[in-house]
């Protein structure tokens, strides 16, 4: 008859050691039965890289956390992995998210913007990067892929050349009201000021 013994080892083993498990084992009758060895290459047991972090409301718009810019909760950021599937983690009430228990490999971050609720008047910009790319290795902690969100006001439909201008047409028709003809008593002394 032939038996399969299965044995499970918990822990990890750096990759590229070699495994050899030997067996001493006897039949029914006592006899010993030869020692089978199976030599494999095994590699890391469980993937161990991590990525997060922080989704906050940026309020002076500068792409920089500063200790007072709270986080978003319920924000949504999308993981795309080395195959090319996704995963989406939703931010914690402190903003933060987590994809954790990812082998090595390229993966890219990204904020789907339209899960953070836009303002009443405006839209949301993001004052970062849009996404991050990283080749992670095992036991990496990439812990900041940090978006930050900005309301943006709406836009007036003045641009700049048009306000330029209206300020000429402005300080023209002001420099010509100053233009004042003043007629004295004497009309041989009519003096123009401006």
């Amino acid at each position: 008859d032939e038996h399969t013994l299965t044995f499970v080892f918990d822990g990890p083993i750096p990759e590229g050691n070699v495994n050899i498990a030997g067996i001493a084992a006897s039949d029914k009758w006592g006899r010993s039965v030869p020692r089978v060895e199976d030599d494999a290459r095994v590699g890391r047991l469980a993937a161990s890289a991590t990525i997060g972090d922080f989704v906050w409301n940026d309020e002076n718009a500068d792409g920089i956390q500063d200790a007072d810019e709270k986080g978003i909760a319920g924000a949504k950021v999308k993981l795309t992995l080395p195959d090319g599937t996704t995963q989406e983690a939703v931010t914690n009430a402190n903003g933060l998210y987590l994809f954790s228990g990812l082998a090595a490999g390229e993966y890219t971050a990204e904020l789907i913007l339209s899960s953070i609720p836009a303002p009443p008047e405006g839209d949301n910009k993001i004052t970062t990067a849009k996404s991050f790319t990283v080749d992670l290795v095992d036991d990496q902690q990439f812990l900041t892929a940090d978006f930050g969100v900005v309301a943006e006001l709406p836009k007036t439909g003045i641009t700049a050349d048009l306000f330029a201008l209206a300020a000429m047409a402005l300080l023209l028709a002001g420099t010509g009201i100053l233009l004042v003809v003043r007629k004295p008593e004497d009309e041989d002394d009519a003096v123009i000021t401006a």
